[in-house]
């Protein structure tokens, strides 16, 4: 895994497919930053702004199995716990709900998400939209986080995509799985304590 650098807030997420899928990984660590205040007001408590720097963003080929998925979260895991850390872990298990089992010795609390609407996909694909336009979403120089910053700049759903039912009618690009293992993980904002401290 990539190394870690700010040290407060860390979280995983993972887009669990069944065998034909692709599944991803996706580690942020979060950023709470200070909004510049007027001298001329009265101390308050300083207003922030929550900031993700994307550390690890790994696919996993169709064929990759659940033990195997609950392997490599296990090795991320131990390698954020050696260091200090508490990470939390949301797992996107949508087309897969069965696969929460695989996952009950990792390390962590895997806390599982069913995305129940195109509407739901839609509005956490545009958090991240907003983020990685507000410079909000740091990305490392690799070739999933340049195609996956090419997908949210070329997304566009048709109206019939997103009030559909089922979340599967929108797909993001070549990096879908990437996309929708990080939008869990940044589509609500850091807690007041930090998880980690390094």
């Amino acid at each position: 895994m990539d190394h870690l650098k700010v040290g407060e807030y860390v979280r995983i997420g993972v887009r669990v497919g069944q065998l034909a899928d692709t599944s991803a990984i996706a580690v942020v660590e979060g950023e709470k930053r200070a909004l510049p205040q007027d001298p001329s007001q009265l101390p308050v408590r300083p207003k922030t702004k929550d900031y993700y720097h994307v550390r690890t963003l790994k696919e996993l080929p169709a064929g990759t199995t659940w033990p195997a998925i609950a392997k490599e979260l296990t090795a991320i895991v131990a390698d954020i716990k050696a260091r200090g850390g508490r990470p939390s872990i949301t797992a996107d298990t949508t087309t897969a709900p069965g696969s929460v089992e695989a996952f009950r010795d990792v390390g962590a609390h895997v806390r599982p998400r069913s995305i129940s609407s195109g509407e739901e996909k839609a509005k956490l694909v545009d958090r991240l939209n907003l983020l990685l336009q507000e410079k909000r979403l740091l990305l490392a120089d690799t070739p999933e986080a340049r195609d996956l910053a090419e997908d949210l700049r070329n997304y566009q759903p048709k109206a019939e995509q997103v009030r559909a039912d089922m979340p599967n009618t929108i797909t993001v690009g070549r990096r879908d799985a990437l996309i929708t293992a990080l939008s869990l993980i940044v589509a609500s904002p850091l807690r007041d304590k930090p998880t980690l401290v390094w």
